[in-house]
């Protein structure tokens, strides 16, 4: 590829050989963002004496690659662009105005929601109705009309943003999930972009989609807030702690934790605790019943480590279920032949 770029007098010369170039072979390339095109009949000058104009060059820096920049391919010359090239780059052009329309702004946000979706479920499963929820979500956003004024000329990157921070949202809503910052520090390392969800979240919540989250909110029953959450404390545990839970052992102990959490609810356990260290506790006692190697079973302190919990609110819940609830286990024993 030939580089052009221009020596302390003004001249365009190769970058390669140094060899100094014809004044008339119409404007150069520069591969950073921008690139000046001059009228090849003028003197170049640090002044900007001879500039014609001004546009985005082709960059992977830019959002969209540079294909954005308006050409006018009968003002073309020399030998550096082909009309041909420069006939693709103006279809190229015309295609990119589709990025500011409704569909390609909602098309950017599933794109961002099914990364972070994907990223998430790396540890955590999240189930088909919820995920449902949040495609249902981002097409509310989209379509309402107030919105689109908002979200008008929003850039790739926001667009990401706004994806990720729906996803964290949705969730949120139904009681799954960490924190958000320190979910989003599992993820990603820059401090830079988990500022940037934490802040587009804040809008999803409060502006966005505030009356969706409401409902979504609402429209819950307390077991199945406990459930969700529970869902996510044990699915966070089988990774941090390599247990080894399949999918037929799991679907087990969530179904025998639903009966310990009714009969602990029905006797006021969860009176006056937090959620998670409610479910920390009876999460335990569920392993210890159905984790039988040794080697893989956890302990208070692994747990309480793994959760952001205190070893006393794994231990208190722990003890108090195995002294208030009568926790029946059937074991299959082989037949004496």
């Amino acid at each position: 590829m030939l580089h052009l770029t221009y020596n302390e007098e003004g001249e365009i010369v190769c970058s390669s050989c140094g060899a100094v170039l014809t004044p008339y072979v119409g404007y150069a390339f520069d591969e950073g963002t921008y690139f000046n095109k001059f009228d090849p009949r003028a003197p170049y000058s640090k002044t900007g004496e001879g500039l014609v104009s001004s546009s985005g060059a082709l960059s992977s820096v830019v959002h969209d690659e540079g294909i954005g920049s308006t050409f006018n391919a009968h003002e073309v010359k020399g030998r550096l662009r082909t009309r041909k090239e420069f006939e693709k780059i103006r279809r190229l052009n015309e295609r990119s105005r589709f990025r500011d329309s409704i569909d390609s702004l909602e098309g950017d946000l599933h794109k961002a929601a099914n990364l972070l979706k994907t990223e998430i479920e790396t540890f955590f499963e999240i189930p088909s109705h919820i995920s449902r929820e949040i495609d249902e979500t981002i097409k509310q956003i989209v379509r309402n009309e107030k919105n689109q004024k908002k979200l008008k000329g929003l850039s790739r990157k926001k667009r990401e943003y706004l994806g990720y921070a729906i996803v964290l949202a949705v969730l949120e809503a139904y009681g799954i999930g960490l924190e958000a910052k320190i979910l989003l520090k599992k993820l990603f390392n820059d401090e830079k972009v988990i500022r940037n969800v934490i802040s587009w979240k804040a809008k999803v919540a409060y502006d966005l989609a505030k009356d969706k989250l409401r409902n979504i909110k609402r429209s819950q029953d307390p077991m199945s807030k406990y459930m969700n959450y529970a869902n996510f404390l044990l699915s966070e545990l089988n990774h941090e702690l390599r247990l080894g839970l399949d999918g037929r052992l799991r679907s087990r102990i969530m179904e025998t934790l639903r009966h310990v959490l009714k009969a602990a609810i029905k006797v006021n356990m969860n009176s006056g605790k937090q959620m998670s260290s409610l479910l920390a506790g009876l999460i335990y006692l569920t392993l210890h019943i159905f984790v039988t190697d040794p080697s893989k079973k956890p302990t208070q302190e692994k747990v309480a480590k793994t959760l952001r919990l205190g070893n006393n609110s794994v231990r208190e819940n722990y003890v108090e279920a195995v002294k208030n609830l009568m926790i029946l286990v059937y074991v299959p024993t082989k037949k004496r032949s």
